[in-house]
């Protein structure tokens, strides 16, 4: 009897540290999986700010171009309709570009 208690017990005791090294991949995974998660939103971040940059810059070049063009076309009008429809005007054709 004793020794089929201690059977159990040792086998217990088996699947107790198969289970832990289980437990210990699993985490290990989790942590990986948790690094990669960082690194692609840290990457997403970087680029997201690239592009809005890149955006600024455009659309800075946009309304230079768009002012540049509204006091060739339209001497010194201050509305703001119409540099707003040629602003939409050079966006568009600098988009098809």
């Amino acid at each position: 009897m004793i020794d089929d208690l201690t059977m159990v017990l040792q086998n217990l005791d088996v699947e107790h540290n198969d289970s832990k090294k289980i437990i210990n991949e699993r985490e290990n995974e989790c942590q990986d999986l948790r690094d990669e998660l960082e690194t692609t939103r840290h990457n997403y971040e970087e680029q997201l700010r690239v592009m809005s940059e890149h955006f600024a810059l455009l659309n800075s070049k946009i309304e230079n171009q768009s002012s540049s063009s509204d006091a060739s076309v339209i001497p010194n009008t201050s509305n703001s309709t119409s540099s707003s429809n040629s602003l939409k005007d050079n966006l568009r054709k600098y988009v098809r570009k």
